[in-house]
């Protein structure tokens, strides 16, 4: 799952510069990934 999230960041990164997102929350249990924002985006930015 890690490995996941990182090459998704890193395809998002290349792609459009940067991520939506700060952190990713993995849960092993329930077999999900939560993204955390620390940031707070204007209207209209991804």
């Amino acid at each position: 799952m890690v490995a996941s999230a990182m090459l998704n960041a890193l395809w998002q990164v290349v792609e459009s510069g940067s991520v939506p997102y700060s952190e990713v929350f993995l849960d092993v249990i329930q077999n999900i990934a939560r993204p955390r924002r620390w940031f707070r985006l204007r209207p209209g930015e991804q």
